[in-house]
């Protein structure tokens, strides 16, 4: 398979990664980044360097015949304006998707969403409604090929950390308890492995739902024997 990743310095974007690292199907990872990133010396792997993704172009023969895109850029829109959070979240995603989708037009886009998002925009809450927009758009434009994931609380490798300090502070109090309670009581946490590899399974077999929170990402990921 070959992939296309965006957002691979985050948190959840390292997790996707390393499950694609790992899958031994996939042939070809293109990882569009804003910087030269270190350590990632697999020779599967091929970084594209764009400063701004509002200027995505996918032109070249190198995006023809992706399998998937796994799209996993975004930003906190705490303390942001909603201009600023509109132009990362809506108009660059979109402007990934449809430069994409004019490349390899059967090719399945995976977006990472937030438990929360309202389609119908009506939230009082404006991350939620842009998210929503988002989610319509990448529905319309891939009709039968795009999965929308909406996790909540997503489990980090302990070595990974999110980019927001909040949330990077949240996770260094509560990763390591929630790892003791599903030690101790079996429970399941979704984890960015399991993002990655549920990605990677609706690249290889499709899925029949749309909007997925974590039970579907879960039961997504373990669908089949790791490839």
């Amino acid at each position: 398979m070959k992939i296309v990743i965006v957002g691979s310095g985050g948190m959840v974007g390292q997790g996707v990664l390393r499950a694609s690292l790992a899958a031994k199907d996939v042939s070809e990872i293109i990882l569009l980044v804003r910087n030269e990133p270190e350590g990632v010396a697999d020779p599967r792997v091929r970084h594209i360097v764009n400063k701004d993704l509002l200027t995505f172009d996918a032109s070249d023969p190198l995006f023809s015949d992706v399998d998937g895109c796994f799209f996993c850029a975004g930003i906190s829109s705490s303390g942001v304006s909603e201009e600023v959070y509109r132009r990362v979240t809506y108009d660059m995603t979109l402007r990934v998707a449809e430069q994409l989708k004019a490349s390899s037009p059967q090719m399945k886009f995976i977006y990472v969403s937030g438990a929360g998002a309202d389609a119908s925009g009506k939230s009082s809450q404006m991350w939620a409604r842009v998210r929503g927009e988002v989610e319509n758009k990448l529905q319309a434009l891939f009709t039968g090929n795009v999965a929308i994931f909406r996790p909540a609380f997503i489990l980090p490798t302990p070595d990974v950390q999110s980019r927001t300090p909040a949330y990077r502070l949240l996770y260094i109090v509560i990763a390591p308890i929630m790892r003791l309670i599903s030690a101790v009581t079996g429970k399941r946490f979704l984890s960015i492995i399991d993002i990655g590899n549920a990605m990677l399974n609706i690249t290889r077999y499709g899925t029949d739902k749309v909007i997925m929170s974590k039970p579907d990402i879960v039961t997504c990921a373990d669908k089949h024997s790791a490839t």
